[in-house]
């Protein structure tokens, strides 16, 4: 085992997840391993927000996790940003390989299949004044969907 997937096997083994940030291509995603292996739960993948920003999303949805919270089935969720609400969609295998590496390095290496969700987060300034979720049409931004 390379002292890089060391290292993320001991975050995951003390903490019960890691996060992985890809920051020097567009779009920036940041992503969890050790959800699957730890709290037989999908990994979370948020695209188009830098790590300081999605690293707080994440540490939140993880805590809720721990505490019984699911987040595996698509749809809206509440209590994550504070007043607003984020949805989350299922991330296709095909693109597994190319945006979640580590975490599927971590589920083979544990015989795990790799189940992954995509959070998107909300457009409050959308083409016509509606909150749009990143990604939907009339949205005003573009965050790459995986579903």
């Amino acid at each position: 085992m390379s002292s890089y997937n060391a290292k993320i096997s001991r975050n995951i083994e003390e903490f019960g997840w890691h996060a992985t940030a890809i920051e020097d291509g567009w779009p920036p995603f940041v992503y969890t391993s050790g959800l699957t292996t730890h709290h037989n739960h999908p990994e979370i993948i948020i695209l188009g927000l830098q790590s300081k920003v999605a690293y707080p999303i994440l540490n939140t949805i993880v805590a809720e996790i721990k505490k019984g919270r699911s987040f595996s089935e698509d749809g809206k969720y509440s209590g994550i940003l504070e007043g607003l609400m984020i949805a989350i969609h299922k991330v296709h295998g095909t693109q597994h390989e190319m945006f979640l590496a580590d975490a599927m390095s971590h589920c083979r290496f544990n015989a795990k299949d790799l189940v992954a969700r995509q959070i998107f987060w909300p457009d409050i300034g959308g083409l016509d004044d509606t909150v749009y979720f990143c990604g939907e049409i009339n949205a005003a931004r573009w965050c790459g969907g995986l579903s």
